[in-house]
């Protein structure tokens, strides 16, 4: 394993977003597989990299969460 860094990354549209109308928000669930607790970094359609309450699920699964329904692309190491 060593120094080597693994990197996911996952674009997705509006029509992956799950809606909790409990909070009033959308979220993303995804799998990276990385085997930890990952930093994650969404960037919108604009090219703007954005700040985002995540959760994770377990060392292989998180989930990120949305006021608003746009399209994405978020990366995980």
């Amino acid at each position: 394993v060593g120094s080597e860094m693994c990197i996911r990354d996952r674009a997705f549209s509006t029509s992956d977003l799950t809606y909790d109308s409990n909070a009033n928000e959308y979220y993303f669930q995804f799998n990276h597989n990385l085997g930890k607790f990952p930093s994650i970094t969404v960037k919108v359609s604009t090219g703007q990299v954005v700040e985002v309450p995540l959760k994770h699920i377990t060392k292989n699964e998180s989930r990120v969460y949305f006021k608003g329904k746009k399209s994405r692309k978020l990366y995980a190491n």
